[in-house]
């Protein structure tokens, strides 16, 4: 019962860091393509 309880636990929160890796790739990806102005300012905000 207890490996079972660890277990769930650990895919639990290799989980949470493949879609907190998963996120924060994308999100750099984005901000590295996202067309920029003249002044440098973010023309999609």
């Amino acid at each position: 019962m207890v490996r079972t309880v660890i277990a769930k636990i650990a895919a639990v929160t290799l989980a949470v860091a493949a879609l907190t890796t998963v996120a924060a790739t994308t999100a750099q990806a984005v901000t590295d393509t996202t067309p920029t102005t003249v002044s440098g300012s973010n023309p999609w905000e």
